[in-house]
């Protein structure tokens, strides 16, 4: 679905050195006339040498193209800006590729600064305590003039250089996660030559072998690295690297208040280096061992870091202050568990039914490569289908995300956790310590986690209902309350029927055994009449004695006998209340009553055999079911 999304917006992008018509051959754009849409302000290319010109204009138009530019905005200004300054102090440039961008960064700053043009706005954020604090934020004009350094970039070799210093990893055809905005590997700030050009090597073949997220943690490593040779061994060459250096680099980090997993990982990646450089020859590194498994800081068991239920229920008060989208990707999150950038990234058509009724949300784990069908509430099944329909009214039935952005691709991770915080800092939520509270959006996963843990959900469930690879990551959960293993319950098969008698039929693509394993296992709930499909991860039921009005009932024919003698009793309550003249009881009970007699009705004129697997189960516990 990502990659048809990504081609769609690359078939938009004009092919290098394509003449532009029409409107876009002219030399001043008023956007109230643009042939793909009305906006406003005219961006103005007079007076620019011709090659430069187009190639601003092919820059422009991709970006109004593919939706990076609004049409509404206020860009027009900032770029006419850019194009004053290019032709009064570069007036015979014929490419932005002529000098790197921070030669041109430099210039420009001087010419908005000698003409009191220059600004550095101060933005409000949150800084990691949640309190909020000014940040300066870079010009403007300074800012378009990187984006579209980038895009000539771009559109100039769509395939990336590898001897470059800033690398664009979409143009290695590299797959970035499509709601994460980190998508550029800085290699400027790696000061010796040869480390650079080692780290490039490097990196590129951790981006083929294992993925983006590695290979920017990993020069992240080699930078840090590479600052500490320049401070303590300037001038040093890789053969001279030994152990001693290694030891003393591992003193340093010691005093620098380096978490204990962040020292594990800048050694994993130097360890790799290393050995991948004395393999391939990328540099003269010394071949005997450098890094041993004992330099390696012990791990650290930490707790979940689980959202208090105090701190949740304040959340979700003042959650209808949100935008719509962000409020529905809170209310995935919070019963699903999903990473944030999979509950952004999810695809428009996610949803599945299964015969019974029940709504599975299908996504992609980026991080294990796999896809996951986890089972979710009737409630949340509602919500994702009326997302869907508002979707696809909006953009059309192609549309490829769930939660789309305003521009391209998804809502990115970022947008929703400075959204979640603002509200959570405007609404002053606090935690048990009365601290301002700062919301990760890691912790609803932790929080659905911790819950099932302690409803005694089978460890080896809530590993298969999150996604874990292996029962470690998910036995950090385990420490709060230990699994307590369920009895092994009969198999049954059957038609359902819901409080109104209709039958519950089978929607989407087919499911797994596997999601249906895990349906019985995490949504199921037994009653003495059938079952609650209430998600155990959304705690109790809010609702006392009312499963047969309850929208979450369902039950199948081997059910028949406890609800007809539920009718029989029902039958004297209400003769009983209707003597007495309780209104009230009459009223409930009355419901109950019709209800019952409909889906007794329905079970019993059932055409297909039913399999009932066994007595029918005591209370609060789970049912299993492999197949239906």
């Amino acid at each position: 679905m990502a990659s048809e999304s990504v081609a769609a917006v690359s078939a938009l992008t004009p092919e290098v050195g394509e003449a532009l018509e029409g409107f876009w051959a002219s030399d001043a754009w008023d956007l109230r006339h643009c042939p793909i849409g009305v906006g406003r302000g005219v961006f103005r290319f007079g007076g620019l040498p011709r090659r430069l010109r187009e190639e601003l204009k092919q820059a422009v138009r991709a970006k109004l193209l593919t939706r990076e530019w609004n049409l509404q905005g206020y860009r027009a200004g900032e770029f006419n800006r850019i194009v004053a300054w290019l032709v009064a102090v570069h007036p015979t440039t014929d490419s932005l590729l002529d000098r790197p961008i921070e030669a041109w960064t430099l210039t420009l700053q001087a010419y908005l600064l000698e003409r009191r043009l220059l600004r550095q706005p101060m933005r409000r954020q949150l800084d990691r305590t949640q309190h909020a604090v000014a940040a300066p934020a870079g010009d403007p004009t300074v800012v378009m003039l990187r984006s579209l350094y980038r895009k000539v970039v771009a559109l100039r070799a769509p395939v990336l250089d590898v001897d470059e210093d800033i690398w664009d990893v979409r143009r290695l055809g590299i797959a970035v996660d499509p709601a994460d905005s980190q998508y550029m590997l800085n290699f400027t700030r790696l000061v010796q030559p040869w480390l650079r050009a080692a780290a490039k090597r490097f990196v590129r073949h951790v981006l083929l072998t294992r993925s983006y997220g590695d290979a920017r943690a990993k020069l992240g490593a080699l930078t840090a690295f590479s600052a500490y040779l320049d401070q303590t061994r300037p001038g040093l060459e890789p053969h001279a690297i030994d152990r001693q250096l290694i030891v003393d680099h591992l003193a340093y980090l010691r005093t620098q208040g380096i978490a204990r997993a962040t020292m594990g990982v800048r050694l994993v990646a130097l360890r790799a280096f290393f050995d991948l450089c004395v393999r391939e020859g990328w540099a003269d590194i010394p071949e005997r061992p450098l890094i041993y498994r004992e330099d390696f800081p012990r791990r650290e068991q930490p707790l979940p870091r689980w959202i208090d239920e105090g701190v949740l229920q304040q959340l979700l008060r003042h959650l209808d202050e949100l935008p719509l989208v962000h409020q529905r990707i809170t209310r995935v999150l919070e019963e699903c568990g999903l990473r944030i950038s999979e509950a952004c990234g999810l695809p428009v058509d996610c949803l599945s039914r299964d015969p019974e009724g029940d709504y599975f949300l299908r996504y992609r784990q980026p991080k294990m490569h796999k896809e996951i069908e986890v089972p979710i509430s009737r409630d949340l099944a509602a919500i994702i289908r009326d997302q869907q329909q508002l979707v696809r009214a909006k953009l059309g039935p192609e549309a490829p995300w769930l939660f789309p952005a305003r521009k391209t691709g998804p809502v990115k991770s970022g947008t929703y956790r400075r959204v979640i915080n603002w509200l959570a800092f405007r609404c002053d939520v606090r935690d048990a310590t009365g601290a301002l509270f700062r919301v990760h959006p890691h912790g609803f996963r932790h929080t659905v986690g911790t819950r099932l843990i302690n409803n005694d959900v089978p460890q080896h469930v809530v590993q298969q209902f999150l996604g874990h690879e292996s029962p470690e990551m998910t036995a950090r959960y385990a420490r709060i309350h230990a699994a307590t293993m369920k009895q092994k319950l009969a198999e049954y098969r059957g038609k359902v029927v819901d409080i109104t008698g209709k039958i519950v039929e089978s929607e989407g693509a087919p499911l797994s055994d596997e999601a249906l394993w895990l349906k019985r296992n995490i949504l199921a709930q037994a009653l003495p009449n059938g079952i609650c499909r209430l998600p155990i991860q959304l705690g109790e039921c809010p609702h006392a004695n009312a499963c047969l009005t309850c929208v979450h009932f369902g039950t199948t024919q081997q059910y028949l006998p406890v609800l007809k003698d539920e009718l029989t009793q029902t039958e004297r309550i209400l003769m009983a209340a209707r003597s007495n003249g309780w209104r009230r009881q009459v009223e409930m009970n009355d419901r109950v009553c019709q209800n019952l007699i409909t889906v007794i009705t329905a079970l019993e004129t059932g055409d297909s055999p039913v399999v009932t697997g066994g007595q029918v189960p005591p209370a609060a516990t789970f049912i299993p079911v492999n197949q239906l």
